[in-house]
């Protein structure tokens, strides 16, 4: 299953730079990372697809368009304020039990 990391910022690269190097450190998993800013600069990072944010307007709109230029199945909003925890793959163990599976939407926090 793809995940896509939709990372929405209106900082300097550096801000994020260590959310999108958690994310390269976790395990081998099929992912992408798609950031949504203002900010061109992300152009430069060569394992993130990066999305211009024509009008800053807040992170919901520009997560929003970071999703329409994702691929995943799976789509993780992240900031670059709150790193991602090493194990934060375990979710997956917790979205593929029975339980979850027979829900129509499975929503994580």
């Amino acid at each position: 299953m793809k995940v896509s990391y939709l990372l929405a910022t209106s900082k300097p690269t550096q801000c994020a730079e260590a959310q999108i190097n958690r994310i390269l450190s976790l395990e081998p998993h099929d992912f992408e990372i798609v950031v949504c800013s203002k900010n061109e600069d992300f152009k430069r990072f060569k394992n993130v697809k990066f999305v211009l944010e024509e009008t800053v307007m807040g992170a919901g709109p520009a997560f929003n368009t970071a999703y329409k230029h994702s691929s995943g199945e799976l789509i993780v909003l992240t900031t670059d304020d709150h790193i991602l925890p090493l194990n934060f793959l375990d979710i997956f163990k917790e979205l593929n039990s029975f339980d979850v599976k027979k829900q129509k939407c499975r929503l994580g926090h």
